[in-house]
């Protein structure tokens, strides 16, 4: 994906969270778009909030872990 098309991403999905504040699904999939572009603050508070709205997710809880150690190792 190219770095315009990231942008229209992150646009697109900051919208529909303006629209649909309690999607967790796009709460995970705006943090996986944000950990592609290093935005690493920002991940972390999509990830909390996809889990808030769906504390089971056994992949999210995996991937905000691997998170979590990666910017423990920094």
């Amino acid at each position: 994906m190219s770095v315009n098309n990231n942008d229209d991403a992150l646009a697109c999905y900051k919208k529909s969270l303006e629209l649909n504040p309690n999607d967790a699904q796009t709460w995970e999939f705006l943090g996986k778009l944000l950990k592609s572009k290093e935005m690493y603050s920002e991940t972390s508070q999509a990830y909390d909030k996809a889990l808030e709205l769906k504390p089971k997710n056994e992949s999210l809880k995996k991937d905000r872990d691997e998170l979590a150690a990666q910017l423990n190792k920094s």
